[in-house]
């Protein structure tokens, strides 16, 4: 109720309205190989926890005719491998430390909180590959943007020839586009972008690992727990399951010069990442998954970390992988993240070549496909496509042992799955000289 004096007094009542984009709930949906399946969601989370079904969607096998462990009466539970993660990205904002991300379904109306604002792409399959897209995501205060699209290969195959072999393709792993920019208008400085998981590879215990990394291949590990407990009921030693994420590569759109005379491109940053780590849960995820304490130790592991801890070397553990640290993100540019994840049934031999294997696979085919933008042949980089100059970059390569070509997928002008040659040559001369036909556009995959 409002008390009035008259007309000639004012009454001033504020108000005030909070307008925001259109929010969506989380949608779950399920990408798969054939072989291994990720519930992912439309807020950059994935795995999905307690809440997204009960089987056959973190990585697992349970589904697997070679899953012999599926009896509750076993120690293990090998319904989960990847229990939950999602990107993190964010940094100092005034006094506070924000981190976007929906690990543990954070949920909304907190400072770690991912909106979809546009619609998804539910999964597709076409030729070898699945792919799933998130639409346009933003954080919290709707400063950052995001987008997310996963791959999954539905083939086991290699394309290339003899040793110099282009991409390779398996049904255990797994990829992830994340791309970041400004959506205020504003420039984002000293933000780090990565991911942050939750491994529960089965063990005897429940869910107590080993953490390893192989920095070569920009590889964070874990191994199930087994302590012999459990006789002859148990079907395979559970430290024979492996589960991991390696890094792809981080790729930018942006100005070189930063005065605008160079035309922005698509740009290979970083093949290497910044680096990441695994940790105890009972150390920073039970107490409460704390923004300032995971911005510092993505900001301490710079290069790639072993879980190592004489007390426990087995414990619950979630690892952490950070593309970029401290990376200044001007208005109007994109950064780019590839993330591989990969799980393995059996390695008997115990020595985690299959998930190093794994690593390697997946960063070479993520990193053919992804690098090559618009339509192939910018085989020197200079985000000109199929001219002079790339002509000269071919002749050097083939017949006077030149460097190889910035990315692969652009270099494969003729489309024929194999790297650089007489063949893609000619087709450059053909297109250049005698009007031939244009290079094909540049697909995430071959379709046969």
């Amino acid at each position: 109720m409002f008390n009035h004096d008259g007309p000639s007094d004012i009454d001033t009542v504020p108000v005030t309205l909070i307008v925001t984009d259109t929010i969506r709930l989380p949608n779950w949906d399920t990408i798969h190989t054939g072989v291994v399946s990720l519930a992912i969601a439309t807020n950059g989370q994935f795995g999905g926890g307690g809440d997204a079904g009960t089987s056959n969607v973190r990585l697992d096998y349970w589904d697997d005719p070679l899953e012999c462990d599926t009896i509750d009466s076993i120690l293990g539970d090998t319904r989960y491998y990847l229990y939950d993660g999602s990107f993190a990205v964010g940094g100092i904002v005034g006094p506070d430390t924000i981190i976007a991300n929906q690990i543990f379904s954070q949920g909304t109306r907190t400072p770690s909180s991912v909106y979809q604002t546009a619609s998804h792409t539910p999964p597709v399959t076409a030729g070898v590959l699945s792919t799933w897209s998130s639409g346009k995501l933003v954080n919290s205060d709707s400063s950052l943007a995001f987008a997310v699209k996963w791959v999954a290969p539905q083939v086991t195959q290699t394309w290339g020839s003899a040793a110099n072999k282009t991409w390779h393709a398996d049904q255990n792993f797994v990829t992830r586009e994340l791309k970041v920019w400004s959506n205020d208008g504003a420039a984002h400085n000293g933000l780090a972008i990565g991911d942050a998981a939750d491994w529960d590879v089965p063990a005897d215990s429940g869910s107590d690992n080993d953490g390893e990394v192989d920095a070569t291949r920009r590889l964070i590990y874990l191994i199930g727990g087994e302590y012999n407990q459990d006789g002859a009921t148990e079907c395979q030693d559970n430290d024979n399951r492996y589960g991991g994420m390696a890094f792809g590569y981080l790729k930018a759109y942006w100005d070189h010069d930063a005065s605008g005379a160079t035309p922005k491109k698509w740009t290979i940053r970083d093949s290497v990442g910044y680096g990441g780590y695994a940790e105890a849960n009972a150390r920073y995820v039970y107490t409460g998954w704390r923004a300032g304490e995971l911005y510092a130790n993505m900001e301490a592991a710079a290069g790639y970390i072993p879980w190592t801890d004489a007390d426990s070397p087995q414990t619950d553990l979630h690892s952490v992988l950070t593309g970029a640290f401290d990376y200044d993100l001007a208005n109007g540019d994109t950064a780019v993240m590839y993330t591989v994840y990969a799980s393995v049934r059996n390695d008997a031999s115990r020595v985690s070549d299959r998930i190093k294997d794994l690593a390697s696979k997946g960063r070479n085919f993520t990193y053919y496909f992804t690098c090559c933008n618009n339509t192939r042949g910018d085989l020197n980089g200079d985000g000109a496509d199929a001219n002079v100059l790339d002509l000269t970059f071919a002749v050097d390569r083939i017949f006077r042992g030149g460097g190889p070509a910035t990315c692969p997928g652009e270099a494969d002008v003729n489309r024929d799955k194999s790297p650089l040659d007489v063949l893609d040559l000619t087709f450059l001369v053909d297109r250049i000289f005698r009007g031939g036909p244009a290079p094909s556009a540049c697909t995430i995959a071959p379709t046969t």
